[in-house]
């Protein structure tokens, strides 16, 4: 099995539904999409959270302390890191999570924990009035 597989089952150990693509669900910390890095993984993989967001009817500084709410998130999550995609879709913000290396179950199991934590964390940020249909999505 390689790297990547097993990295998705360990997922799927932990809760995450998986329906044939590299998207998953958990009924806590919502969607995650698993990118590899590398050929089937081997170098690792990427846990992404999409938030798709509207600044189009916010004042600049409204738009101000947006970033000014990602900076702070940067600084605090202890191992994601929120971004801007302005992806084929719409624009969005992002929360990315990466993991080097082979599949270790501890070393992983450690950096699921943080990233568990990080998706908790971004509940502590009021990015409400910028999350397009926020009463739709799970954090």
């Amino acid at each position: 099995m390689n790297n990547f597989n097993k990295i998705k089952n360990h997922l799927k150990n932990n809760g995450y539904k998986f329906n044939n693509s590299n998207i998953g669900t958990h009924d806590i910390y919502g969607p995650v999409l698993l990118d590899p890095v590398g050929e089937d993984a081997h170098l690792g993989v990427r846990l992404s959270k999409f938030y798709p967001i509207n600044i189009n009817n916010q004042t600049y500084a409204d738009k101000i302390e947006l970033y000014k709410l990602v900076n702070k998130a940067n600084r605090t999550l202890i191992g994601g890191t929120v971004y801007f995609d302005n992806s084929d879709f719409e624009f969005g913000m992002g929360l990315s999570f990466l993991y080097l290396g082979e599949y270790d179950k501890n070393y992983f199991n450690k950096t699921l924990d943080i990233y568990h934590l990080d998706t908790n964390k971004m509940y502590d940020f009021d990015f409400k009035p910028y999350i397009a249909w926020f009463e739709n999505i799970i954090l």
